[in-house]
């Protein structure tokens, strides 16, 4: 596929990917650029991807948020699986002078972007690495995740998972989030359509997210419609738990 039919792709779906009326040019410069970025990692490591397009800035400003409303001072910051930078280019925009950014990527290509993009923030620090091989240099008040679980095999997001356990500090928050498929529809799909094979890796993946939700007392989720496709993002804090799981009704993200 030459550059010119990438780049007609990428403008195609840019129309789906968010309601552009609400965005500044330069957000949609930078999405649009992005998204070429994107799609050549994808196009060279399809299996290490878990995602074909960028997030929209819409999706940044939500899976944000919590860091946005946090009143701490000296914020020690994770971001895992930034791709080509879209929640990365929010988070920066909300760092004090002290504050500290840790961005693990394991795609070098988009580590390069990355590295040309942020050069300029001295506490923003770009690593190249598995998040599996990532050594915490300590721990983190909030977690920002970018890597789609139902993409990946369950030994991968269970590993993931604990090690998001593990940097985390007591109230610290973590965000992830997930294509907006509700789980029991992608469930009943995978019951219905898939191998069978195939339909046990995903159900176990699910059942493993359902048990890394369950483990934490604050829940939330939000619906942001303006990202191709429209997404959930969830948060949860750090905290004893209490008493069960606290979901607060889904509302889609301004």
């Amino acid at each position: 596929m030459t550059k010119r039919k990438h780049l007609a792709l990428v403008l195609f779906f840019s129309l789906f990917a968010a309601d552009f009326t609400k965005a500044s040019g330069n957000e949609i410069t930078n999405f649009v650029g992005d998204s070429y970025a994107f799609l050549l990692s994808v196009i060279k490591n399809p299996t290490q991807m878990g995602a074909t397009l960028p997030s929209s800035p819409f999706l940044a400003k939500a899976i944000t948020k919590h860091i946005k409303n946090s009143k701490k001072t000296n914020k020690r910051i994770l971001e895992v699986g930034a791709g080509t930078g879209s929640f990365t280019r929010e988070i920066v925009k909300l760092l004090h002078e002290n504050d500290i950014l840790d961005v693990v990527e394991v795609d070098p290509e988009l580590c390069k972007v990355l590295q040309a993009k942020f050069e300029e923030f001295k506490n923003v620090h770009i690593h190249n690495i598995s998040i599996l091989n990532f050594k915490k240099p300590y721990e983190y008040d909030h977690i920002v995740s970018g890597l789609p679980f139902n993409a990946f095999e369950i030994s991968f997001v269970k590993e993931v998972l604990n090690k998001y356990q593990d940097f985390i500090i007591n109230n610290g928050t973590i965000s992830y989030f997930e294509y907006a498929i509700l789980p029991s529809v992608m469930k009943l799909f995978m019951t219905i359509f898939l191998m069978n094979e195939k339909k046990q890796k995903r159900i176990a993946v699910f059942n493993e997210i359902q048990d890394f939700k369950n483990s934490f007392s604050f829940y939330k989720k939000n619906l942001v419609l303006n990202n191709f496709p429209p997404a959930y993002v969830h948060t949860f804090k750090k905290q004893p738990k209490l008493c069960s799981v606290t979901q607060i009704d889904d509302k889609p993200a301004p």
